[in-house]
C-alpha cells in the first residue's frame, strides 16, 4: 500500500497493521521529507533557536545546546525516553502506531530524515515489532512509548518480535533481516519519540472494531425483532420525521430491509400495541451510537492524516515553530464518547436477551429451552450477559483528567487519550460478543416460533446455524459464541 500523508482511514489501519501488507511512499510524499529535511539543516546550520532540535527539551527548553550535545542528542532523547511498562501492547497497536508515525511523516511537519523514515518503513515490511510496554503515555504526545519504539527500531536497544512471534534483540534481528539503521541526525531522535501516534493508532484500531460491532449489532436487533413478533411502526420513516435525527433514519431504514418479506411489516401482525423499550427504541439507541461512532471516526482520520509533531516543519513557509498539536483532547473525548454510545447498545441488547428468554414476554418455552429436553436452557447465559455487560460499562466510563505535573510545570495538562482509545476498543470487542450472545438467543427463539424467516434474515440464521447449531441438550457454549463473533 502507497502511504500519502492524506488517506490513510480505520478500516485500512486495521488491515496493513495485521495481515502483512508492506508499505511505500508516494512521490509527492518523498518529496515532501526531502524538503521538510532541508529546513531542519538550515535551522540547524544557522543555530536558529528550534525547540528539541538546537534548544532542549520540557523544563530545558529555553537551553542551547552545545555543539557537543547537538551531536548525540537525538540518541539520548530515545534512551532517555525509553521507559515504557509492561504488560507489552499487542503486536497489531504497536504496528498501528508505525503505520500511522510513516503517514505523518509524510506530511512534511516532522522534519525527520529521509534516511531514517524508510528504515522505519523497511522495518515494518520485514514483519519486525518493537516490544513496547503499553503505560507511559499521558497524552501529551505518546513520548515514552515513542521512545520505546525508536530505540528499538534504530537498533539502540529493546527487543523487536518477527513474523513467528519470535523475540530477539533489536540489534540482532535487524541484522537477521540485513537491516543497517541509518545514523541519527539532530530532530530524528524526537521525530520518532514524540508524536501521539499510538493514541491514533489505537484509535483506529478501536474504530474499526467498533464499526464492525455496531453493523452486526444491527443486524442482530433486527433478527431479536423478527424473533420477538415486534410492532414495527417506530420504525416508520414518517414517524421518525417528527424527531429527524439523520442517524436514527438510517439505522430504521437498514432494519426495515432485513426485515424486507416479513409478515411483520404489516402492523396487524404485532403482537403488542408497545412492545418493551429494548425493542421498541432499538432505533433510537443504534442511531444514537452510530451517531458517536460517526464522529470518532472523523476526528481519527484526522489525527491519523496530520501532525502531532512539536516542533514542526512549515514547508512552504521555510520555518520550524512551537505547535500544540501534540495534544490529544479530540481524541480522548471523542473516543469515551463512542464508548458510551456501545454501553448504550450493550444494555438495550443484553435486555432483548432477557426479554426473549421470558415465556410470559414472548409465549416462547422459559428461557428458550427446548420442550422435549428438561434442561435450564438460556438461565445459565444471563449471568454471562451480565458480566461482559458490567466490563463493558466499567470501560465506558470516561478517562479521569487532572492537571499534570510535569516538566517544572511547564507541561501542566493532560488528556490520557490512549486510556481513552485502549478502552473504547476494548468495549467494542466485548460488545461483539454480547451481540453473539443475543444472536444465539435470537436464532433459538426464531427455531421456536417456527415461522418463516424473510431472505436477508433467513440467511443471517444459515450463517449462525452453521458454526452454532441449534441448542437441544446442555452443552457448553463458549467456543459457539467467539465463532458467532466471526460469522455476524
Amino acid at each position: 500500500m502507497e502511504l500519502n500523508g492524506r488517506s490513510l482511514s480505520p478500516d485500512i489501519l486495521a488491515s496493513v497493521s495485521e495481515d502483512g501488507t508492506s508499505l511505500t511512499f508516494s512521490p509527492n510524499g518523498k518529496t515532501m521529507l526531502e524538503r521538510s529535511r532541508a529546513v531542519i539543516d538550515k535551522a540547524v546550520a544557522e543555530r536558529i533557536p528550534v525547540y528539541g532540535v538546537t534548544t532542549g527539551l520540557g523544563s530545558r527548553a529555553t537551553e542551547a545546546l552545545s555543539a557537543e550535545e547537538l551531536s548525540g542528542f537525538s540518541v539520548e532523547t530515545l534512551n532517555g525516553r525509553d521507559h515504557a511498562l509492561a504488560p507489552a501492547l499487542p503486536r497489531q497497536v504497536v504496528r498501528a502506531a508505525m503505520a500511522v508515525r510513516l503517514n505523518t511523516f509524510l506530511t512534511g511537519a516532522a522534519g525527520v530524515s529521509p534516511a531514517v523514515a524508510d528504515h522505519l518503513r523497511l522495518v515494518f515490511n520485514a514483519g519486525l515489532t518493537p516490544v513496547v510496554g503499553g503505560w507511559g503515555t499521558i497524552g501529551a504526545a505518546d513520548l515514552l512509548l515513542g521512545a520505546t519504539m525508536g530505540r528499538a527500531v534504530m537498533g539502540l536497544g529493546g527487543q523487536l518480535v518477527d513474523r513467528d512471534e519470535r523475540t530477539s534483540a533489536a540489534a540482532d534481528a535487524l541484522a537477521m533481516a540485513d537491516l543497517t539503521p541509518p545514523q541519527l541526525g539532530p530532530r530524528d531522535g524526537l521525530a520518532l519519540a514524540n508524536h501521539a501516534c499510538f493514541s491514533a493508532g489505537m484509535a483506529g484500531l478501536a474504530v474499526a472494531e467498533a464499526r464492525r460491532a455496531l453493523e452486526s449489532h444491527i443486524s442482530i436487533a433486527a433478527l431479536s425483532f423478527q424473533a420477538f413478533g415486534g410492532n414495527v411502526t417506530p420504525m416508520d420513516s414518517a414517524v421518525l420525521a417528527l424527531k429527524p435525527h439523520s442517524h436514527d433514519a438510517r439505522v430504521a431504514g437498514r432494519m426495515r430491509a432485513l426485515l424486507d418479506g416479513s409478515d411483520l411489516l404489516d402492523p396487524a401482525n404485532a403482537r403488542r400495541l408497545q412492545d418493551p423499550i429494548s425493542i421498541r427504541n432499538a432505533v433510537q439507541v443504534l442511531g444514537a451510537a452510530e451517531r458517536s461512532l460517526a464522529e470518532a471516526a472523523e476526528v481519527v482520520t484526522i489525527e491519523m492524516n496530520a501532525s502531532s509533531d512539536n516542533p514542526a516543519v512549515l514547508v512552504d513557509a521555510d520555518r520550524v515553530v512551537s505547535t500544540g498539536n501534540y495534544h490529544t483532547p479530540h481524541l480522548a473525548l471523542t473516543c469515551d464518547y463512542a464508548a458510551r454510545g456501545l454501553a448504550a447498545t450493550a444494555t438495550l441488547s443484553v435486555a432483548r436477551i432477557a426479554k426473549l428468554c421470558s415465556e410470559r414476554l414472548t409465549g416462547l418455552p422459559q428461557y428458550l429451552a427446548d420442550p422435549e429436553v428438561g434442561t435450564n436452557g438460556f438461565a445459565p447465559l444471563l449471568k454471562l450477559a451480565e458480566s461482559l455487560l458490567g466490563g463493558l460499562q466499567h470501560l465506558a466510563q470516561p478517562t479521569a483528567l487532572w492537571p499534570s505535573i510535569n516538566a517544572d510545570g511547564v507541561e501542566d495538562g493532560l488528556t490520557l487519550a490512549f486510556q481513552s482509545a485502549r478502552n473504547f476498543r476494548e468495549a467494542a470487542k466485548l460488545g461483539r460478543r454480547i451481540t453473539a450472545l443475543e444472536a444465539l438467543a435470537a436464532a433459538q427463539a426464531c427455531d421456536l416460533r417456527g415461522r418463516d424467516l424473510p431472505h436477508r434474515l433467513s440467511e443471517l440464521q444459515a450463517a449462525i446455524r452453521a458454526v452454532s447449531p441449534r441448542i437441544r441438550e446442555s452443552r457448553p457454549l463458549a467456543e459457539d459464541i467467539e465463532k458467532v463473533v466471526e460469522v455476524i
